[in-house]
């Protein structure tokens, strides 16, 4: 199991290191429902901020306010989360997806934990493009996963059990 998760991590840092290399980032598809324009695959946070998409992300970004007390607390045990690794998975199509992701950078951007997240953009049937994500058995958006030292370590998906902050929290404070 733990070779497993060393394979995944390696196989998911190259493929995105190879997008990268090819501009394989940023991808827009037309939605198949709305006819709207969508991001598929590896996907920057400045694309989720600007053009086609700010106004959700700045709406919903600006709406979220993080729990103090779980902000105060990380900040204070920052050891927990310093070497984690997040692999997001989103689309942009879902109205959940735009929620719970703007709240879970402007979460971030409080916590001061810049430069940890991949960002993976789905179609609606979930999936993206060129980025091979089996592996990652994703079976509800958003879904953001957790690894440490390459092994997964926990999952929120769909909508946080108690908030982001929390789940955050908890997954990042177990598995140590």
């Amino acid at each position: 199991m733990m070779k497993s998760g060393y394979y995944l991590i390696a196989f998911l840092f190259f493929s995105h290191w190879a997008n990268a290399q090819q501009g394989g980032f940023d991808q827009k598809a037309v939605d198949s429902v709305s006819g709207d324009s969508i991001l598929i695959g590896y996907v920057t946070r400045d694309s989720l901020q600007g053009s086609v998409f700010c106004s959700w992300f700045s709406k919903n970004y600006r709406e979220y306010h993080p729990d103090q007390d779980v902000l105060s607390e990380l900040m204070t045990h920052s050891d927990l989360w310093r070497s984690i690794r997040i692999t997001v998975i989103m689309a942009t199509w879902s109205g959940q997806s735009r929620i719970q992701i703007a709240g879970f950078f402007k979460f971030l951007d409080n916590l001061q934990c810049y430069g940890k997240c991949t960002i993976i953009a789905l179609d609606r049937k979930l999936r993206a493009g060129p980025v091979p994500i089996g592996e990652l058995k994703i079976t509800q958006i958003p879904t953001i996963i957790f690894f440490r030292k390459g092994m997964e370590i926990g999952r929120i998906t769909g909508t946080p059990k108690i908030t982001l902050e929390e789940d955050f929290y908890k997954i990042v404070k177990t598995e140590r």
